[in-house]
């Protein structure tokens, strides 16, 4: 699971650092990742701190994963990766890095690109971005991944529909948005 993540990152980092430019303008900089690996433990005393926020405080913490706006880092819990990979596969942590870099990426745009449903979006950016690494032959899609990342939206969509910007939406609209993604690119993911 630890060499897939780090694949992750390379993959995903790589897809920006060829395509920034082919969308935006300014130059490409990615996040940093937490503790070069991105893991973080918490039953360590090592545990990210996003804006005087320590990471990991929270019992729902121990399952999650994570982008500081204000430090501009990603950071995943090992509970949270080791469980999805056990249950969802080896496409988990590409989804999961996918998604938290597509935040890092809001970030960097200008407002009016960005979406009200932001976790929606970040989905969204995730489709584009391993869809972009398959095409760009950085990433190899082996059968039945894209089935472990239906399976792996299925189990983190809410229960309700999207309805304020800190929602990561229902089941259907985490899958529609991935696929959107998917199917249209980055520019299908930008708010206009």
């Amino acid at each position: 699971m630890a060499q897939e993540t780090s694949s992750a990152v390379e993959v995903v980092n790589a897809f920006w650092q060829e395509h920034w430019s082919d969308h935006f303008t300014g130059s490409y900089k990615p996040p940093k990742v937490f503790d070069a690996s991105g893991f973080y433990d918490v039953e360590s005393s090592r545990l990210p701190d996003c804006g005087g926020d320590v990471v990991g405080d929270e019992p729902w913490e121990k399952y999650n994963a994570i982008y500081c706006p204000g430090d501009d880092f990603v950071a995943w819990s090992i509970d949270y990766m080791d469980m999805g990979y056990i249950l969802a596969g080896d496409s988990w942590p590409y989804l999961i890095v996918a998604h938290e870099w597509g935040h890092a990426v809001q970030n960097r745009l200008n407002v009016g690109l960005r979406a009200v449903a932001g976790e929606l979006q970040a989905d969204c950016f995730a489709g584009a971005t391993l869809q972009g690494a398959i095409k760009d032959g950085t990433l190899k899609w082996e059968e039945g991944d894209t089935d472990e990342i239906i399976s792996s939206l299925q189990k983190m969509g809410d229960i309700t529909p999207w309805t304020n910007p800190e929602d990561h939406g229902d089941i259907s609209e985490r899958i529609s948005h991935f696929d959107k993604g998917v199917q249209g690119g980055v520019d299908s993911c930008l708010a206009r």
